[in-house]
């Protein structure tokens, strides 16, 4: 420390994302102001020109796609047919709490019933366990929440259909605890989880199945509750996001016209309001 300008140089060729390359060096700079070390480097305009040379290289993004709850069904019912469970109750576990597939939903361990006042064991991050009528979920920690958080589900069942299918307290709770391990996703790799995914996808004959990645569980979770009628704030309280995150998993056009619509009706009964004290 400091880096060398030739050593950044040669590390941002490395990055397939400009703004991941530009996180990674501000952490770096913050590691040579602690250590009392010379940063100028950072400042070098040979920098800039390395951000702008990965933007352009850069794949354009994707379309967004959304794991929705009827996919979900579908999915999770092929994967219990080919007797697959791990991978069923992977994707039923990841949508119903908006997990994120590798790090929160993979390493789950299943907890005694009615255990969720447990301290977590050392080294665990997350654990599912059924209490009452509710099944609970405990993170260690999360990206928002270095704290940890826990994560309540009920029944789904009076929705019927698809909703009685995957429901939190009589499908996916017991269905974790009939894989009969404590931790009986935590051999499975993500990659493959994503390869399967698309291989199923595929045989229902869904469009683009080779486009969707994990995140579109959380993301379709996402997109049924906006379209049911949750508010923002109920949004960002179940995903457990901070405002400007949650705008890659919603639909954002939709969102603006239900603020616009929410705005009117609340001018309007102002406008009523003051023609009454008129």
């Amino acid at each position: 420390m400091p880096p060398s300008l030739d050593g950044l140089l040669a590390w941002s060729r490395l990055f397939r994302n400009a703004r991941t390359f530009s996180n990674y060096l501000g952490k770096l700079k913050l590691g040579c102001e602690l250590v009392g070390c010379d940063f100028d480097v950072f400042s070098h305009a040979s920098l800039s020109r390395a951000k702008k040379g990965i933007l352009k290289a850069q794949a354009p993004p994707r379309d967004r796609m959304y794991l929705r709850l009827p996919v979900v069904d579908r999915i999770v019912r092929l994967a219990i047919e080919q007797e697959d469970h791990e991978e069923a109750m992977i994707y039923l576990l990841s949508y119903v709490f908006l997990l994120r597939v590798r790090n929160e939903a993979l390493p789950v361990v299943v907890g005694a019933e009615g255990a969720a006042g447990v301290p977590l064991a050392a080294g665990a991050h997350s654990c599912v366990s059924v209490v009452g009528d509710e099944l609970v979920l405990r993170l260690a920690s999360r990206k928002n929440m270095q704290r940890g958080s826990v994560l309540r589900a009920g029944c789904w069942c009076a929705g019927g259909g698809a909703n009685k299918r995957c429901c939190p307290t009589h499908v996916l709770g017991p269905g974790l605890v009939r894989l009969g391990a404590i931790a009986p996703c935590a051999h499975l790799k993500g990659a493959l989880v994503m390869k399967k995914l698309r291989q199923r996808l595929s045989a229902l004959e869904l469009e683009s199945a080779d486009l969707y990645r994990l995140q579109d569980f959380r993301r379709g979770h996402a997109r049924d509750l906006q379209e049911s009628g949750a508010t923002l704030p109920q949004i960002l309280k179940t995903g457990q996001w901070r405002t400007p995150a949650v705008l890659a998993y919603i639909d954002p056009a939709q969102l603006e016209a239900d603020m616009v619509t929410k705005a009117h009706i609340v001018e309007m009964h102002a406008d009523e309001s003051r023609s009454d004290e008129d």
